[in-house]
């Protein structure tokens, strides 16, 4: 597997999406259209829509107007990150309409939204759990239209793996580009320690052989 080709991986990953990937619809999402100051979505969904995946989605990524340095921003229309300050804000959470919160070791800042998760896991330490149960509660919540938030304790990690490797299991991304799409929105992400291990070992799981995490951003 070390000596698979980047074609191969490719190909592999060209399969993966052609034979795998489940077509996916959202319900409806109570959300308008914006211009991505912080509390607006940049785009609406309805009910019946097929939720963008693979090139299609990256294209939405990479036009859509971001907001960069907020304690919440918008990687994907209904899938939101940031860190333990935006979790603790109510005013934040109530303008991004967030109704599920996934906190991967930000601690429990519960709002009054109507599901909580909540993982106590140190930073730089292996996630590979968490990465399944939580990008499949996303894939959840995200089908039935509802706006979802991922944080950490300072945005730049652990919750940042969580949405890429949502990304990649659900939306048909490569790793690189998973992390472009969080990027953009939040330039400083980038998982280190063993949470970017975890992260190498999901993609592999689900696209066959990853290319590697780009190196981090400069500071």
């Amino acid at each position: 597997k070390k000596g698979r080709s980047r074609s191969g991986a490719g190909r592999l990953l060209e399969n993966y999406l052609r034979s795998s990937s489940p077509e996916i619809l959202v319900q409806s999402v109570r959300v308008s259209p914006g211009n991505q100051r912080e509390g607006e979505m940049s785009a609406e969904m309805s009910t019946g829509e097929k939720l963008p995946c693979g090139e299609e989605l990256m294209t939405i990524v990479r036009t859509q107007t971001h907001v960069k340095g907020r304690k919440i921003v918008q990687i994907i229309p209904m899938l939101l990150q940031g860190n333990r300050s935006g979790a603790a804000s109510k005013d934040l959470v109530g303008k991004w309409r967030a109704d599920v919160i996934l906190s991967v070791g930000g601690g429990p800042q519960r709002q009054a939204v109507a599901t909580f998760h909540h993982w106590g896991v140190k930073d730089g330490t292996r996630i590979d759990e968490v990465l399944e149960e939580a990008s499949g509660i996303l894939d959840h919540h995200i089908r039935g239209g509802t706006v979802c938030f991922v944080h950490c304790m300072g945005g730049f990690s652990r919750s940042v793996a969580v949405v890429a490797a949502y990304l990649v299991r659900y939306r048909g991304l490569s790793l690189p580009q998973a992390l472009e799409a969080v990027q953009l929105a939040r330039p400083s992400a980038h998982p280190n320690g063993q949470v970017r291990d975890s992260l190498l070992a999901f993609a592999k799981k689900y696209q066959g052989e990853p290319a590697p995490c780009p190196p981090p951003p400069n500071p």
